[in-house]
């Protein structure tokens, strides 16, 4: 896509106001962020947005299906919602989170979008629309953090006697 590195680990919890927008900038509410001058889209997902109309959920396909932004009404192609579909016209990396409650979110990865469809959902007021549902998948983490060496060469341990009970497997295990 393009050589712009972040500093987001997967899996690892951020303040998203401080650690995100106060790095890059861009909307600090609603859930599609598009700071001006980074080639970044950020995608807040969580359990508070079902109050809205918004589902968004990992898929059988192993896909992760989200909803666009616009709270009244049909949503419109514009805005976040264009910003997540043209992402790669547009050289820009999605990089989806995940709330844990207050600002504290979990990185779970950059996605790339691979289309949308329309439902009818409702809206903040409970009333039938068109909705964009996006379908993200989860491109291979480029920053894993530190590797840690090995604590010991496990392939010259002892081998285990041929007849264990289950009780002895589980306490080796454990």
């Amino acid at each position: 896509m393009n050589a712009f590195e972040h500093p987001f680990i997967v899996g690892e919890t951020y303040n998203r106001r401080r650690d995100i927008h106060g790095l890059f900038k861009g909307q600090m509410q609603g859930g599609i962020a598009t700071p001006f001058g980074a080639p970044l889209v950020f995608l807040f997902t969580g359990q508070s947005g079902e109050a809205y109309g918004y589902e968004d959920a990992f898929r059988p396909d192993g896909t992760f299906w989200y909803t666009g932004e616009g709270q009244v009404g049909d949503m419109q192609m514009i805005r976040g919602n264009a910003a997540i579909a043209n992402h790669q016209k547009n050289k820009k990396r999605l990089l989806l989170y995940e709330y844990f409650g207050g600002n504290a979110v979990r990185f779970l990865g950059e996605v790339e979008c691979f289309g949308h469809h329309v439902e009818q959902r409702p809206d903040r007021n409970g009333s039938l629309r068109n909705a964009l549902i996006f379908h993200l998948g989860l491109m291979p983490p480029t920053n894993l953090g530190v590797v840690e060496q090995p604590k010991g060469d496990y392939r010259r341990q002892a081998p285990l006697p041929r007849k264990l009970s289950l009780d002895e497997l589980r306490l080796i295990a454990l």
